[in-house]
């Protein structure tokens, strides 16, 4: 026999100062920590835009998305000898911003990824790189954890 899952409702957790990690994210933190690879939970990836982007309104729009989303306010701590999730009240991001002429956009992807630390949210990196200024490439990072909750 099937069961409807339709009225099944997902509960709020309790604000508490910290939460425990779900399987999937023990997974990705102790996998992350062990791999040789410290990059291999980052995903990055950007987009050109044919015109220079407002740098304050980028930075202006990701801090909202930040300060609505729980999932970018959080960091992971060891306590106890375990690691815990901790969502902070309030986070901002630092973008940083580039000028360049005559340069390939690939360096510039290929460099962007790099490890995060996991203490220190939010788990996201993002660059802007103008370009002959004529064009923006937008670039932007996070880990799974965060999303894999």
């Amino acid at each position: 026999k099937t069961k409807d899952i339709s009225k099944i409702k997902i509960e709020k957790a309790p604000i508490q100062d910290t939460y425990p990690l779900s399987s999937a994210q023990k997974r990705i933190y102790y996998g992350s920590k062990m791999s040789s690879n410290p990059l291999v939970y980052n995903i990055c990836g950007g987009l050109v835009v044919d015109t220079l982007l407002d740098e304050n309104k980028v930075n202006t729009i990701f801090n909202v998305l930040i300060k609505k989303h729980s999932s970018f306010r959080t960091c992971f701590k060891i306590i106890d000898n375990e690691p815990k999730q901790v969502v902070l009240d309030s986070v901002s991001l630092n973008i940083h911003s580039y000028k360049h002429n005559n340069i390939d956009i690939k360096e510039f992807i290929n460099s962007f990824p790099k490890q995060f630390n996991f203490e220190n949210a939010p788990l996201l990196r993002v660059e802007l790189h103008y370009i002959d200024e004529k064009k923006t490439l937008l670039l932007m990072g996070r880990i799974m954890i965060i999303i894999r909750i």
